[in-house]
């Protein structure tokens, strides 16, 4: 994800407003981007970016409200953070029913790490509601870090059915006790990729079997590690 607020296009234009949305809160580390210059953050007097997450316990929000302060930081250096509490996928059919499509800049999705897979964030369907509430150069951004299943085939299916460009970052372990994490970006701006951050040999390359998800129709059967 910080390479996709990093170095998207439009993050170093000075009079920008930049817009991440987030499905999964966590504890909110995500919000350490915000107004951050490291990452390329150029906003004029006014201009801050905005940080929409979507979170659907409303314990784990209190826990990042009060024992945690990514959330309350990124509000102090100006940026613009909300939670809104509810499933995310019918909390964006509902906005994109009201006429009130987000316009993401990056949008991700991090609600698969755990042992109950959401499936319905998984879908063809889904899929169509986050290219909704992207802008159309905006970056789709998943965490598929999972012991149990391997959801890259599903990933990849669903970009390459629309014609969105993708490649996985792998994230290994390290002496600093990182843990290993495998995200995707997808996206249909091909600026992005021209980035050399990214193999070009890499893009769109990955073995996998195409595996298609929809709300009537999913198995993880194909999809077992």
């Amino acid at each position: 994800m910080g390479l996709a607020i990093r170095f998207h296009p439009r993050r170093a234009l000075p009079d920008y407003p930049f817009k991440i949305g987030c499905i999964g809160l966590g504890i909110g580390t995500i919000a350490a981007y915000a107004n951050d210059p490291d990452t390329g953050f150029n906003g004029s007097a006014g201009i801050n970016d905005t940080f929409q997450f979507y979170e659907i316990d409303p314990q784990i929000h209190a826990f990042a409200e009060t024992y945690f302060t990514y959330l309350s930081d990124a509000r102090k250096r100006g940026a613009e953070v909300a939670v809104t509490m509810g499933d995310a996928r019918i909390t964006m059919e509902q906005q994109l029913k009201e006429g009130q499509p987000q316009q993401f800049d990056v949008l991700i999705v991090d609600a698969f790490t755990g042992d109950s897979m959401p499936i319905h964030l998984l879908t063809e369907e889904c899929f169509k509601v986050y290219t909704h509430h992207l802008q159309t150069d905006g970056i789709l951004v998943y965490q598929i870090t999972n012991r149990y299943v391997n959801l890259l085939p599903v990933i990849a299916t669903l970009a390459n059915r629309h014609k969105f460009q993708w490649t996985v970052v792998d994230m290994a372990s390290d002496q600093h006790g990182h843990s290993y994490n495998q995200w995707v970006l997808v996206t249909a701006n091909p600026e992005f990729f021209d980035n050399p951050v990214f193999p070009r040999e890499r893009l769109c390359r990955q073995d996998y079997t195409p595996t298609l998800w929809t709300d009537d129709f999913s198995s993880l059967f194909n999809v077992l590690d």
